[in-house]
């Protein structure tokens, strides 16, 4: 699982907060077999890639925050009203996940996630994409970490002998609901009281729904791939982020 590039060294400890996706009772997208029964879902691969991904970066040298390392989901037990809109939902969960990157004081997020299709011919759909927010004061520093983790991504898999389709870097506007910001990238709204304060990007590796793709993620060497070109993504953008400073 451990890159063979040379270390960079590091001007300091650049902390890197990794968000998987979902958790506890939130599975995400869902895996059926033959026979329709549920054998695996996205909260469960999204955190085996964040858990060697948080350990590379630190076997590196970097700082770590993880939003979950474990099956659960955030806020569950005590039901806050996190964002302060009168009521306890999802998006207090998904506020939570802000505060905690933004109290570590993160330099940067990567939020793990896998796709889903519902419709005929899901087979035939599948790829990489991965989003950032334009909307933000620094969304070049976003648009450039989602771009790296794009193509690290796209290239990791070639190698394991799988060519990903490219479906691009593309707007948050364009993921989830139509129009509307992800509340881990965008700024404040009526569902997000408090913003991520540090550049952003959210990676959808593969379809759970193509059967292909989905047989990929049970692959523990895959696994290890997507930590990986995770891992060199970070590189990279400290290295340019670094030349960029003054």
């Amino acid at each position: 699982m451990t890159p063979t590039d040379t270390p960079r060294p590091l001007a300091r400890a650049v902390l890197v907060g990794i968000d998987p996706g979902h958790g506890g009772r939130d599975l995400g997208a869902r895996h059926f077999n033959a026979d329709g029964h549920m054998d695996f879902n996205e909260s469960q691969v999204v955190l085996e890639i964040g858990l060697r991904l948080a350990q590379l970066l630190r076997d590196r040298g970097y700082g770590v925050v993880m939003t979950r390392d474990g099956d659960y989901y955030l806020n569950d037990k005590e039901k806050l009203d996190i964002n302060g809109d009168g009521w306890y939902d999802e998006m207090d969960q998904l506020q939570q996940r802000v505060d905690i990157l933004n109290a570590a004081g993160a330099d940067l997020i990567i939020s793990l996630h896998f796709n889903a299709y519902e419709g005929e011919d899901v087979d035939e759909v599948g790829g990489t994409t991965t989003y950032y927010c334009a909307a933000r004061p620094f969304s070049d520093q976003s648009e450039r970490l989602a771009q790296l983790i794009q193509e690290h991504t796209l290239r990791a898999l070639a190698e394991t002998g799988y060519d990903s389709r490219d479906r691009g870097v593309r707007l948050d506007l364009e993921a989830g609901t139509p129009d509307e910001h992800l509340i881990l990238l965008g700024p404040e709204d009526e569902d997000c009281a408090r913003a991520s304060e540090m550049p952003g990007a959210l990676v959808e590796s593969l379809f759970i729904t193509n059967e292909t793709e989905a047989q990929l993620m049970r692959q523990e060497p895959v696994l290890d791939a997507l930590a990986a070109a995770l891992f060199r993504a970070v590189e990279d953008y400290v290295a340019e982020t670094a030349s960029d400073g003054p």
